[in-house]
C-alpha cells in the first residue's frame, strides 16, 4: 500500500502519452532485431566493426531471444500431448506487438488503462518476449525428450525460421537499390557505409545466420538421440553460443560506469565539506560524460544531497516546483531571476562547460564567491 500511495502521487502517475510510448521498438524494425540485433547499431565492440552507430536500440529493448531458441520454442508451441503452452505463446506475441508501443495503437490502449499507464518505455517489453520464448523453448525440448515432435514437425519449425531470416536478408540485400534506399532511410540506416549490408564484412549479418546453422544441428542430433548427454551438452552449447553471439557484447561490456569512478574524488570531498555543515544541496545537470560531475545517483553513494536524481517515482509536486528534469526546466531554473534553486537551498550549480557563465568564478568553493 506505502508503494501504491508514493507511484499515485509521482511524476508516472501523470506522464503523457508521449512519455509512455517512448523507447518503443519501431515496427519495421522489430523483425531485424529479433533476427538481426546488431544490424540497427549498439555495441562498439569487435567483430560488429558497423555496429558502433546507434538508432536507440538499448540492449534491454532488443528482442533478440536466439534463433535456435525460436526454433526450439516453435517446436514447443506446436507440439501435441505436450504441457498446454497456449497462454506462453499469446504472451509472446502480446509482448511483441507491446513492444512497438503505438505503432500498432496498442500503446493509446495501454495509456488508458490503469497501472499499466504508469510504465513507459514499451521496448522493455522484450523481458516478456524473453520469459516467454524460454519457456517454450523448454517445452520444446521436453517435447522431442518425450517423442512428442515428429521429425516432420521439427524440419517445419527449422524452416520457418530459416525462411524468416532468409527474407529478411533479402529485405537487406535490396537496400541497394531504389526501394531499398526508402526502407534504409526508415531503419535510420540511410547514411551506412556499403560494407554494411555484406555478410562476409559486417558480422551483425553473418554471425546469426551461423548461429542458427549451428542450433540447427544441434537440434537435429538432439533429435536423433535425445537421451545421449553428448546430444544433450551440443543443444546446450549452440543455445549458449547463440545467446552469447548478442548478450557479451551489449554495452553493459563497454559501457559500465567504471568502478574505480566510484570512489570519492577530491573536488566531491571539498564539495561535500562545504555544503555538509549547512545542510545544502546540488543540482547536477546530466553531460554527455557519465563520469564527469555528481552524476545521479552518484550522489547518494558520495553522501551529496541533489536536487536531481533518477528514479522512477519522483514525487509530481517536488518536479513541478524544481523543474530540474527536462531541458526546459533548466534551462528556467539556472537563469538569472529565477529563485527556485534559492528555496531548494542548492549552493552549487554543475553543469557542463558549454552551459557555464562566461566570466570567472573564482574558486567555486569560496564562501564570498
Amino acid at each position: 500500500l506505502p508503494g501504491l500511495q508514493l507511484a499515485l502521487a509521482s511524476v508516472r502517475a501523470g506522464q503523457t502519452l508521449a512519455d509512455h510510448v517512448g523507447f518503443a521498438v519501431p515496427l519495421a524494425a522489430l523483425p531485424f532485431r529479433l533476427f538481426f540485433p546488431y544490424l540497427l547499431g549498439q555495441t562498439t565492440l569487435p567483430p560488429y566493426a558497423y555496429s558502433a552507430w546507434n538508432v536507440g536500440s538499448f540492449a534491454e529493448t532488443s528482442d533478440y531471444v536466439g534463433l535456435t531458441t525460436l526454433v526450439l520454442a516453435a517446436i514447443g508451441a506446436t507440439a501435441r500431448g505436450g504441457p498446454r503452452t497456449g497462454f506462453w505463446a499469446g504472451r509472446f506475441v502480446a509482448a511483441l506487438a507491446l513492444s512497438t508501443g503505438n505503432d500498432l495503437g496498442l500503446g493509446w490502449v495501454t495509456y488508458h488503462l490503469p497501472a499499466l499507464n504508469w510504465r513507459r518505455a514499451p521496448g522493455r517489453y522484450a523481458f516478456e518476449v524473453a520469459l516467454a520464448s524460454s519457456v517454450l523453448a523448454a517445452a520444446g525440448v521436453a517435447a522431442i525428450e518425450r517423442a512428442a515432435a515428429s521429425r516432420r514437425l521439427i524440419a517445419a519449425c527449422i524452416a520457418a525460421v530459416g525462411a524468416l531470416a532468409a527474407v529478411l536478408a533479402g529485405v537487406v540485400a535490396a537496400f541497394g537499390g531504389e526501394l531499398g534506399a526508402r526502407i534504409a532511410h526508415d531503419f535510420g540506416l540511410a547514411n551506412v557505409a556499403p560494407g554494411a549490408l555484406d555478410p562476409l564484412h559486417n558480422a551483425a549479418l553473418g554471425i546469426p545466420p551461423a548461429a542458427l546453422a549451428f542450433g540447427c544441428l544441434a537440434i537435429v542430433a538432439f533429435a536423433r538421440r535425445p537421451q545421449a548427454n553428448a546430444t544433450r551438452a551440443l543443444l546446450i552449447l549452440a543455445v549458449t553460443a547463440d545467446l552469447a553471439s548478442f548478450a557479451w557484447f551489449g554495452y553493459w561490456n563497454f559501457g559500465a560506469f567504471p568502478l574505480a569512478r566510484a570512489g570519492v574524488p577530491a573536488y566531491v570531498a571539498r564539495l561535500r565539506a562545504a555544503i555538509a555543515p549547512l545542510g545544502q544541496r546540488v543540482l547536477g545537470v546530466p553531460t554527455q560524460d557519465a563520469g564527469a560531475g555528481v552524476p545521479p545517483n552518484l550522489n547518494v553513494l558520495w553522501n551529496i544531497a541533489s536536487v536531481r536524481g533518477y528514479t522512477n517515482l519522483a514525487l509530481a509536486r517536488s518536479a513541478a516546483l524544481l523543474r530540474v528534469d527536462t531541458p526546459a526546466g533548466l534551462r528556467e531554473v539556472l537563469a538569472a531571476g529565477d529563485r527556485t534553486l534559492d528555496a531548494a537551498g542548492v549552493r552549487y550549480a554543475i553543469v557542463p562547460r558549454a552551459m557555464a557563465p562566461r566570466r570567472p568564478l573564482g574558486d567555486p568553493f569560496d564562501p564570498g564567491t
